[in-house]
């Protein structure tokens, strides 16, 4: 087992590496299990149900299967599929720990750190797009508005997928390619910019 972080929905496969008292991959066990504890309030997975409970488990322990005795030895395997968990929240930390039930012949790793998040990997890539946008990638900036003295009071800032796409004349309706939507805005006093706002629009 190692520390992972994984979107909610995949499945994680568990994998525990089993040596006996003498240092030697520990094979034919039948009695390595797995047990899978939630850090916000101290629950433990029920394999029954998939459900994260104080007390009244079907199934604390998952029992593990031992891969191949003779190419992987020492090798025992199970998967954790984080979709069919009924009560978790978008951000979990999980701790999972390998044991053997009858504890007299196995050594075993210590407790691994399981992370599960909700879109971790789209809500990363809408941030670098969005970031990217509003440092001028791919972007238009059209249909400004002026104040009597030729100060930008308002304009519209659109991102788009590839510089391809990019409208050719300003202040269409065009929308193939187009990622997200802004709204500028400035105010100034006595002649001088003091406020100066971005604000989504799509």
């Amino acid at each position: 087992m190692i520390h992972q972080t994984i979107k909610l929905g995949e499945v994680e496969c568990i994998s525990i590496y089993a040596v006996d008292a003498n240092g030697s991959p520990l094979v034919g066990a039948t009695d390595i299990y797995v047990r899978i504890r939630r850090k916000s309030d101290g629950y433990y997975l029920d394999w029954g149900d998939m459900t994260f409970k104080a007390v009244g488990w079907a199934i604390l322990d998952k029992l593990l299967s031992e891969t191949d005795s003779s190419r992987d030895p020492g090798n025992y395997e199970t998967s954790f599929d984080s979709g069919a968990v009924t009560n978790l929240a978008d951000t979990e930390d999980l701790t999972v720990r390998a044991l053997q039930s009858l504890g007299t012949n196995a050594t075993l790793p210590p407790p691994a750190e399981l992370q599960v998040r909700r879109g971790s990997i789209d809500s990363i890539g809408v941030g670098v797009s969005r970031s990217l946008g509003l440092l001028h990638e791919n972007s238009l900036v059209d249909s400004q508005d002026y104040d009597l003295d030729g100060n930008l009071v308002s304009a519209r800032l659109r991102v788009f997928d590839s510089a391809v796409n990019l409208p050719v004349i300003p202040g269409g309706t065009e929308t193939t390619g187009l990622l997200f939507e802004y709204l500028i805005t400035a105010g100034y006093s006595n002649g001088r910019l003091d406020e100066y706002k971005i604000e989504r629009v799509t």
